[in-house]
This record gives C-alpha cells, structure tokens and sequence, in this order.
C-alpha cells in the first residue's frame, strides 16, 4: 500500500510548549514475507528540540517507550546517535547578513526575522568556535510545482536563484571584511 510520505509528529504534553520538540519516524525495517511474523523491527527516526539541554526529552522518550514495550511484551534496545550541535546564528553578524540580503533582493519585504527552523546543519559546528550565521535563500517555485519540504522525496531547488544566494554570501564577505 503507497501513500503520501509524511513524518510522524508526536508532541507530548509534558513538555514546555514554547520549547518545541519534534519526534520523527522515517525508517522502519520488519519481515521478510506477508506471511511470516518478523522476528525482528527496526524503527529509526530523529529527536529535534531548540534548547540547549535535551536530557530531560530523551529520559522522557526513554520512558515512553520502555512502558509500551512492557506492556507488549517484547525486548527492545533503543540507542541514540547524537547529531549537530543547536544552531544559533550571532546577532551582530545576523544583521549584516539582513541588511545584505536586502540589498541584494532590492527589496526588504523579502528578508523576514520570523524564521526559526529545526533543520540539523553541520554548519552549528563553525558557530561553536566563530560568530557567523546560516542565511536561507528561497529556493521553491511553486509556479513549477517545485514547493515540497526539505526531505520530501520530490523536494528540488530552482537553480535560477543560487546566483542570487552566491552574491548574498560575496556581499557579506565583502561587508565583513571591510569593518
């Protein structure tokens, strides 16, 4: 049976609201014919929250599921992978990076402050040692159906603005390199 991909989004109630938490599964692995009970299920997926310290969530999720396996039945082993750092952009060099952008676009309607993202980016690792900030440059074009999300198995870029993207990055260069 094929449906639509779509991540499983679970929010607990146990957890600051204003602190978003997202849960995913977007991996799971059993059997090997219709017939046969699987022996063995293997689920992967990714924790996502915005906050510094995240023990309290995977203690949580720990808990969660140790009772729903109890409750089954069944062994589990549950291991976690730890990924980026949390991304925080500098402020000093994010209003650069604005004031920039807007003079590239020709127009400050464009540039928005109203953006925070859970997207896991190696570049939070640079921002560990030097201020610095991640710009996203619009890359969908819904005229042309380009406007899936990051991870959808259809999701593309419209090529004819990375131009756009490259200069914002060369202005910035520049900018920086001249105060």
């Amino acid at each position: 049976m094929a449906s639509q991909a779509r991540p499983i989004h679970i929010k607990t109630r146990e957890l600051n609201a204003l602190n978003p938490v997202v849960i995913m599964f977007t991996e799971f692995h059993a059997g090997s014919n219709m017939t046969i009970i699987p022996e063995k299920v293997e689920i992967k997926g990714s924790i996502r929250f915005l906050q510094e310290d995240g023990q309290e969530i995977f203690d949580r999720f720990k808990r969660v599921i140790k009772h729903t396996c109890e409750v089954h039945r069944v062994e589990y082993e549950l291991k976690f992978k730890l990924g980026n750092n949390l991304l925080s952009n500098d402020a000093r060099i994010t209003e650069y990076v604005r004031k920039t952008a807007a003079a590239t676009l020709g127009d400050r309607s464009k540039v928005t402050t109203k953006i925070r993202t859970m997207a896991g980016e190696y570049f939070s690792d640079y921002l560990q040692h030097a201020p610095g900030a991640l710009a996203f440059v619009g890359i969908n074009n819904p005229e042309v159906g380009w406007d899936y999300p990051y991870h959808h198995p259809k999701f593309t870029i419209d090529e004819a603005v990375l131009s756009s993207g490259v200069e914002l990055h060369i202005r910035t260069a520049i900018k920086l390199l001249s105060v």
